[in-house]
């Protein structure tokens, strides 16, 4: 799968999980939150734990950007939360 282009279609049969809400809660707590500092939040297995990330971000709940590291390469990501188009908040 591609790293930052969604692909919902590829994900359809994927459904939200309680580590996916508890991952969602844990991003909407903190803002911004680095990959390195994810893993010491949310209990579970690495992979499990980015495999629901996986679904977060390719379903259009989160969003994520790569840090650039020194030699100009993707870095590590920072999830955060973003205002869906067409979904009010709360003043």
């Amino acid at each position: 799968m591609r790293r930052f282009i969604r692909q919902p279609k590829k994900l359809e049969s994927r459904q939200l999980t309680d580590k996916g809400l508890q991952l969602l809660a844990t991003i909407e707590r903190y803002r911004l939150i680095p990959s390195s500092l994810r893993w010491r939040l949310v209990p579970g297995d690495r992979s499990n734990n980015y495999r629901h990330l996986q679904t977060l971000f390719h379903k259009g709940l989160i969003n994520r950007f790569a840090r650039p590291t020194v030699y100009g390469t993707p870095g590590e990501f920072v999830y955060y939360l973003d205002t869906r188009p067409g979904v009010s908040t709360p003043d």
